[in-house]
């Protein structure tokens, strides 16, 4: 809880399948505050929402699409590192 893991590739893929459609990131801190593993009801504590702007398939459009999904991949996840470091 609280720990990003590796992202995987699917939204990458999604994202070159329909490259004209935008992925919009959104990051969401203080869930695992809210609700802890093993509790039933929530405790107070604020959530945050961070949005960062649209990213587009089309931009990582290449040869080799395995490269182009990978790279958008990293590339969000990259983002979702960062807006985690700000936050903490």
């Amino acid at each position: 809880p609280g720990v990003l893991q590796r992202f995987k590739t699917g939204i990458g893929e999604l994202a070159l399948e329909f490259p004209g459609i935008p992925v919009y990131p959104v990051f969401i801190s203080g869930v695992e505050k809210t609700m802890p593993r093993g509790r039933y009801l929530p405790v107070p504590f604020n959530i945050a929402l961070n949005t960062m702007p649209p990213m587009y398939g089309r931009d990582y459009l290449q040869e080799k699409r395995s490269l182009g999904r990978k790279q958008f991949t990293a590339h969000l996840e990259d983002l979702f590192v960062r807006m985690g470091a700000e936050i903490n």
